[in-house]
């Protein structure tokens, strides 16, 4: 399978055909942390003009710092969601 021209490995092409199944499987799931990741990367620009005008008050840079974890978290939970590799699912699939 090629992608950008680019030819995948075996396990690239695995992870491809999870991720276009996942979808298929759990439309509304992942559509639904696409919109929230999206709202989250889009908060950023407002979180990083709070930070310059009130860089003085600790609960601010405290509250962007917790933002930022969570998004991150919510990013890993859809890779791991995206690309079905949770719990047995991907580790039992055998390559050919």
């Amino acid at each position: 399978m090629n992608v950008f021209g680019i030819k995948l490995s075996k396990v690239d092409s695995h992870l491809d055909n999870n991720i276009r199944l996942t979808k298929k499987v759990f439309p509304e799931e992942t559509k639904a942390m696409e919109f929230g990741l999206a709202l989250m990367f889009r908060l950023n620009d407002i979180i990083n003009e709070a930070l310059t005008i009130y860089k003085n008050k600790p609960e601010i840079v405290a509250n962007s710092n917790l933002f930022g974890r969570n998004r991150q978290l919510l990013l890993n939970a859809y890779f791991c969601l995206i690309c079905a590799s949770y719990g047995s699912c991907f580790v039992k699939r055998k390559f050919k």
